[in-house]
């Protein structure tokens, strides 16, 4: 194609970034990465910086910098792309609320938590209105933002954030017994009152925690994952009314075991 068309013809120019997704997604961030850069300067140079496409090969470029480990690179161009999206198409714009999540994420990951709180609570409220409170993105935004509150030592806006109206009144969920995970790893659950012990049972699970504490309100849960003596997670969840369901912020869930 590139030869028939030309360098700069959009049909190979959305090509060329097609196979930086395809190099990325197999891991190959060295081969996605100048890809993902050609595709950026060449549309910045024929379509103009504020273009849809230039913002959509912007926003990309910016991934591709953060998850190979250059931060400053990455956060100049989030910061860029999400100005320009703000001002073409509007705050609320889905396209610039990505940016502006994406954004947030860049700033939590360099430790600068006094910028990404803000726009992690501005993204989530946002998303709400203009997406639905159970739409996937929502759901994420809602998930960092309550990873943001915790790490902030904000509990009680953690436990908001997954409670709904009347969820003040509910005792503590009745959590105790064996749960399996979407692996299939068996999980028990200790409870006194509002305090829980979660422990892996087999390999699976194990793998990545051997123990897990977390403290209910309500049907909210926090739940921090432990491997030895080291922290490795932190998932903020919900349980199911009838008690047999909970899930977490991460977009996984844990299902009872039937007795």
């Amino acid at each position: 194609r590139k030869a028939r068309q030309g360098e700069e013809h959009p049909d190979t120019l959305s090509s060329m970034s097609n196979l930086a997704f395809d190099y990325a997604s197999d891991g190959r961030l060295e081969k996605s990465l100048p890809l993902w850069e050609k595709v950026f300067e060449l549309r910045k140079a024929k379509l103009g910086e504020d273009h849809l496409l230039t913002l959509l090969s912007m926003g990309n470029l910016a991934e591709g910098y953060r998850a190979t480990g250059q931060p400053e690179k990455s956060q100049l161009l989030a910061e860029e792309v999400f100005e320009l999206r703000r001002t073409k198409l509007g705050e609320n714009h889905p396209s610039t609320l990505t940016s502006m999540y994406n954004l947030a994420m860049g700033y939590w990951e360099t430790g600068q938590l006094e910028k990404s709180l803000p726009l992690l609570e501005k993204a989530f409220e946002l998303s709400k209105a203009t997406l639905g409170e159970g739409h996937p993105d929502t759901l994420k935004r809602m998930g960092s933002l309550a990873m943001g509150y915790k790490r902030t030592g904000q509990l009680e806006k953690v436990f908001e954030l997954y409670m709904v109206a009347g969820d003040n009144d509910v005792p503590p969920a009745d959590l105790a017994g064996l749960w399996v995970d979407l692996n299939e790893g068996s999980i028990e659950i200790e409870q006194n009152g509002n305090e829980v012990l979660v422990t892996g049972l087999n390999e699976k699970v194990t793998k990545y925690w051997t123990k897990g504490v977390g403290k209910l309100k309500g049907r909210a849960l926090i739940m921090t994952h432990y491997l030895e003596r080291k922290q490795t997670d932190i998932q903020v969840g919900r349980a199911s009314a009838d008690g047999s369901r909970i899930d977490w912020s991460n977009g996984s869930h844990w299902e009872r075991k039937a007795e």
